[in-house]
């Protein structure tokens, strides 16, 4: 299976799914959870007939399909589906999910600036008073006695 076949799903109930990818250099294995969670308030308005029940089956021979809108949940930042299938009225299989690898290169890291040399001057100069102070206290001390 390629990640082109990658499709939505909406659970009725939280599903776990085990993810293998393979490659010629070995293969890894994530663990995908999907939840149940309602769809976040967006300004975009919804056709007038949302449904609010879970989908009946209805036989072809008796009425032809038709076709009604749904709203779809915002895609996953991970999992990013690139095509959906209307729900087929007989299943045959428990829905799968897929995801696409994700690139091992990463960028380089931006070069970080070097510190201004004027701060670094002030910093030794603070350190430099202290042990002066420390050491004069010392000598203070040892002619004391």
């Amino acid at each position: 299976m390629s990640g082109n076949d990658s499709r939505m799903v909406c659970p009725a109930a939280t599903q776990a799914y085990r993810l293998r990818v393979t490659w010629e250099g070995g293969e890894q294995e994530y663990l995908l959870v999907l939840g149940v969670v309602g769809t976040p308030p967006t300004p975009t308005a919804f056709p007038t007939a949302i449904p609010t029940t879970a989908p009946t089956v209805i036989p072809t021979a008796t009425r032809p399909p038709t076709a009604t809108p749904s709203p779809s949940p915002p895609p996953s930042p991970t999992v990013r589906p690139t095509t959906t299938r209307p729900p087929s009225s007989t299943p045959t299989r428990p829905p799968t999910a897929t995801a696409t690898p994700l690139p091992t290169e990463t960028a380089p890291p931006p070069a970080t600036p070097s510190p201004k040399p004027a701060a670094a001057p002030a910093g030794y100069g603070a350190f430099a008073v202290i042990v002066a102070a420390l050491v004069g206290l010392l000598v203070w001390r040892g002619r004391r006695r």
